[in-house]
């Protein structure tokens, strides 16, 4: 066997001439590392490190040329909020395929912080909600919070009627405010 394929006791992985032909023309070609692992149906990792053991001018990164410009930063203290400039210089380096080194020497941060950022950016948490009952009504419905006891219906029938001089708090008319 191979000492390509032993590691740690267990099997690796077995690369066919195919596989490898196919990172060579791609890179060749200029696909990124994703690019060329969803066309393997593999992941990233595993493609860039079988990537790195091919070796050859063939692989050298492609992408250099297509990552924005930016200029070098002093080192951002941890804690410094992010701008919107610096997101969009993140999103696009990732999207040029540049690695999360890079972008923190170009952005003055850690690239274990560029690739928390670029985490948080991809997808907004979703509002947790829990069922409820209205106060109201005492219907069900999805609350976002303890704040949010009134279903969609009473909320909307309550900013109707409002809390005026006119009105009280159930919509009986307020007495003996002259």
């Amino acid at each position: 066997m191979p000492i390509d394929q032993l590691r740690r006791g267990r099997r690796a992985r077995v690369w066919s001439a195919g596989e490898d032909s196919t990172i060579r023309a791609m890179r060749a070609g200029g696909a990124i590392w994703k690019e060329v692992a969803a066309a393997l149906g593999l992941s990233v990792l595993l493609v860039r490190k079988r990537g790195d053991a091919l070796g050859g001018p063939a692989l050298v990164k492609p992408t250099a040329a297509r990552i924005p410009e930016a200029p070098v930063v002093p080192r951002q203290p941890p804690g410094t909020p992010w701008t919107a400039v610096e997101d969009a210089y993140l999103l696009g380096m990732e999207d040029a395929g540049a690695a999360w080194g890079a972008m923190g020497r170009h952005l003055g941060r850690d690239r274990r912080a560029c690739a928390a950022r670029w985490e948080t950016l991809q997808e907004p948490a979703p509002k947790p909600t829990k069922p409820r009952r209205c106060l109201k009504c005492s219907a069900v419905f999805d609350s976002e919070g303890p704040g949010n006891r009134m279903c969609p219906t009473c909320a909307e029938a309550n900013a109707e009627i409002g809390c005026s001089i006119d009105h009280g708090f159930f919509g009986l008319p307020v007495t003996g405010l002259d």
